[in-house]
Protein backbone atom coordinates (compact mmCIF):
# COMPACT_ATOMS: atom_id res chain seq x y z
CA UNK A 1 0.00 0.00 0.00
CA UNK A 2 2.09 3.08 -1.55
CA UNK A 3 -0.60 5.19 -2.10
CA UNK A 4 -3.27 6.96 0.16
CA UNK A 5 -6.50 6.87 -1.62
CA UNK A 6 -9.75 8.23 -0.30
CA UNK A 7 -13.21 5.03 -0.68
CA UNK A 8 -16.41 5.62 -1.69
CA UNK A 9 -18.85 2.87 -1.59
CA UNK A 10 -21.02 3.04 -4.44
CA UNK A 11 -24.64 1.08 -3.57
CA UNK A 12 -27.06 -0.70 -6.08
CA UNK A 13 -29.01 2.01 -5.55
CA UNK A 14 -27.50 4.74 -7.43
CA UNK A 15 -26.20 5.85 -4.32
CA UNK A 16 -22.29 6.68 -3.38
CA UNK A 17 -21.10 7.79 -0.44
CA UNK A 18 -17.66 8.85 0.79
CA UNK A 19 -16.23 6.58 3.87
CA UNK A 20 -13.11 7.16 4.83
CA UNK A 21 -9.21 6.99 3.36
CA UNK A 22 -6.28 4.56 3.85
CA UNK A 23 -3.00 6.04 4.62
CA UNK A 24 -0.74 3.36 5.35
CA UNK A 25 -2.04 0.52 7.20
CA UNK A 26 -5.00 2.31 8.42
CA UNK A 27 -8.37 2.89 7.58
CA UNK A 28 -9.89 6.04 8.56
CA UNK A 29 -13.41 6.08 8.68
CA UNK A 30 -15.60 9.15 9.99
CA UNK A 31 -18.82 8.59 11.20
CA UNK A 32 -21.47 11.17 12.88
CA UNK A 33 -21.79 10.03 16.21
CA UNK A 34 -24.96 11.58 17.01
CA UNK A 35 -26.27 10.00 13.91
CA UNK A 36 -24.85 6.10 14.02
CA UNK A 37 -27.62 3.27 13.53
CA UNK A 38 -26.06 1.56 16.13
CA UNK A 39 -24.60 3.72 18.64
CA UNK A 40 -27.38 3.09 21.33
CA UNK A 41 -25.97 -0.54 21.30
CA UNK A 42 -22.34 0.61 21.72
CA UNK A 43 -21.19 -0.72 18.32
CA UNK A 44 -18.42 0.49 15.44
CA UNK A 45 -19.59 -0.43 11.83
CA UNK A 46 -18.69 -1.14 8.43
CA UNK A 47 -19.53 -2.06 5.12
CA UNK A 48 -18.52 -5.94 4.08
CA UNK A 49 -17.37 -5.10 0.72
CA UNK A 50 -15.45 -2.71 2.08
CA UNK A 51 -14.22 -4.66 5.34
CA UNK A 52 -13.38 -7.32 2.14
CA UNK A 53 -11.26 -4.98 0.43
CA UNK A 54 -9.14 -3.50 3.31
CA UNK A 55 -8.30 -6.94 4.57
CA UNK A 56 -7.13 -7.44 0.77
CA UNK A 57 -5.24 -4.62 1.17
CA UNK A 58 -3.74 -5.71 4.50
CA UNK A 59 -4.70 -2.67 6.42
CA UNK A 60 -4.03 -3.28 10.38
CA UNK A 61 -6.44 -0.78 11.86
CA UNK A 62 -9.82 1.17 11.66
CA UNK A 63 -9.70 4.56 13.28
CA UNK A 64 -13.06 5.98 13.53
CA UNK A 65 -13.17 9.75 13.86
CA UNK A 66 -16.63 11.33 14.85
CA UNK A 67 -17.08 14.01 12.54
CA UNK A 68 -19.88 15.98 14.59
CA UNK A 69 -17.61 17.44 17.26
CA UNK A 70 -14.16 16.51 15.61
CA UNK A 71 -12.92 15.61 18.99
CA UNK A 72 -12.99 12.34 19.32
CA UNK A 73 -11.56 9.02 17.55
CA UNK A 74 -11.42 5.20 18.56
CA UNK A 75 -8.95 2.45 17.06
CA UNK A 76 -9.90 -1.02 16.34
CA UNK A 77 -7.29 -3.67 14.63
CA UNK A 78 -8.68 -5.54 11.64
CA UNK A 79 -7.79 -8.68 13.54
CA UNK A 80 -10.19 -7.91 16.80
CA UNK A 81 -12.92 -6.63 14.42
CA UNK A 82 -13.05 -9.70 12.55
CA UNK A 83 -13.03 -12.04 15.29
CA UNK A 84 -15.59 -10.38 17.29
CA UNK A 85 -17.76 -8.90 14.36
CA UNK A 86 -21.10 -9.46 13.57
CA UNK A 87 -23.40 -8.92 10.21
CA UNK A 88 -26.50 -6.87 9.79
CA UNK A 89 -28.53 -5.92 7.35
CA UNK A 90 -29.60 -1.82 6.49
CA UNK A 91 -30.75 0.20 3.92
CA UNK A 92 -27.11 0.49 2.61
CA UNK A 93 -26.75 -3.03 2.31
CA UNK A 94 -24.64 -5.93 4.74
CA UNK A 95 -22.48 -4.25 7.34
CA UNK A 96 -20.50 -5.94 9.95
CA UNK A 97 -20.99 -4.78 13.49
CA UNK A 98 -18.08 -4.77 16.98
CA UNK A 99 -18.81 -3.64 20.24
CA UNK A 100 -16.53 -0.71 21.36
CA UNK A 101 -15.27 -2.59 23.58
CA UNK A 102 -13.15 -4.01 21.31
CA UNK A 103 -11.75 -0.44 20.02
CA UNK A 104 -9.68 2.29 22.24
CA UNK A 105 -10.58 5.62 22.72
CA UNK A 106 -7.39 7.75 21.18
CA UNK A 107 -5.85 10.53 23.40
CA UNK A 108 -6.08 13.05 20.07
CA UNK A 109 -7.91 12.91 17.30
CA UNK A 110 -5.22 12.05 14.18
CA UNK A 111 -4.95 14.34 11.62
CA UNK A 112 -5.99 13.34 8.12
CA UNK A 113 -5.04 15.01 4.74
CA UNK A 114 -6.78 15.20 2.20
CA UNK A 115 -6.45 12.39 -0.65
CA UNK A 116 -7.25 13.34 -4.64
CA UNK A 117 -7.03 9.75 -5.28
CA UNK A 118 -10.16 7.34 -4.74
CA UNK A 119 -11.29 4.10 -5.29
CA UNK A 120 -14.86 3.09 -5.62
CA UNK A 121 -16.37 -0.05 -3.83
CA UNK A 122 -19.38 -1.61 -5.18
CA UNK A 123 -22.11 -3.36 -3.30
CA UNK A 124 -22.33 -6.72 -4.19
Amino acid sequence: MNNPYSIEMCYKSGEKFYTGKVIGDIFYKNFKLNKAILWSKQQFGINVEIFDHLLSKGVQQIVYIDTTTKKDAWAISLGDFDEHKEMKQFRYGRQFFVGTEFAHKLDEVPFVPFINNTVQIHEE
